[in-house]
């Protein structure tokens, strides 16, 4: 409802050749991130409907907000350091990844997952579909419900092949992906 009052407002304030006025562009980021946040929430609840026996690690602004909507399976973190993260990302099997509205790009939390060997499981864009195969190197889900429950559940279910998806992932993460290669290719 947000979205859409926002979205009604935005048209009718503002012109094309508004488009690089710093009021413009912070009501379109206020936008951009009333989206991210209804997408991570929608994340949220597609997770604590898996199965108890799945262990979750959910890092969050606020992990009381969401502590009493998830089984004892899942561990609710506050932001951490990077290097944290990354530890976090080390020691999983499936790293989930809410996108920012990158057309066309990759986010640093997709290769660093990659890179240090876990699963990635995103939302789409054109730069990761041109770079990735879904189910082969990447995981790919849209925001539909039970879309990413039963993409996780599916992979979790054989391990093996996610370990194999995993390692490939890796392979071109580290290729392909790391600043200094897009650097390269950009440049």
């Amino acid at each position: 409802e947000d979205l859409i009052n926002s979205s009604r407002l935005l048209r009718a304030r503002y012109r094309p050749e508004d488009s690089l006025s710093p009021e413009f562009l912070e009501f379109n980021w206020r936008i951009s991130h009333l989206v991210r946040i209804e997408r991570r929430l929608k994340v949220l609840d597609e997770l604590k409907s898996l199965p108890e026996k799945v262990k979750l690690t959910v890092v969050t602004s606020d992990p009381d907000k969401h502590r009493d909507k998830f089984n004892e399976n899942a561990e609710l973190l506050p932001f951490q350091p990077w290097n944290k993260v990354v530890e976090l990302m080390r020691d999983s099997k499936i790293v989930i990844n809410v996108q920012p509205f990158h057309i066309y790009a990759g986010h640093e939390r997709q290769i660093t997952a990659m890179a240090n060997g876990a699963a990635v499981a995103t939302d789409r864009n054109l730069y990761l579909e041109e770079r990735y195969k879904d189910a082969s190197d990447i995981i790919f889900y849209d925001f539909s419900e039970g879309s990413l429950r039963g993409k996780i559940e599916e992979h979790l279910s054989d391990l093996e092949r996610l370990e194999a998806l995993a390692l490939r992932g890796a392979r071109k993460a580290v290729k392909n992906g790391l600043i200094s290669e897009r650097a390269g290719e950009i440049i």
